[in-house]
């Protein structure tokens, strides 16, 4: 697996705009990123499929975080 990518994955984010949005739309829905990713996973035909790509990116960051705690 390659070094760095989340790394390279923020950058992309901060340049189109799109850093913070899932987490924006959590608060909108007054709801935690882990709930609406959650929430997501269960019905993701009412969803767009640019949402579901992000939910499942913050469901890996997650997993991540989980091992340097």
């Amino acid at each position: 697996m390659k070094r760095n990518w989340i790394q390279k994955a923020r950058e992309s984010m901060k340049s189109k705009g799109t850093l913070g949005s899932f987490t924006k739309m959590a608060k909108q829905k007054d709801m935690s990123v882990k709930a609406l990713s959650d929430a997501i996973t269960k019905n993701p035909t009412k969803y767009a499929s640019s949402t579901i790509k992000k939910s499942n990116f913050a469901k890996t960051l997650q997993k991540l975080g989980r091992g340097k705690k």
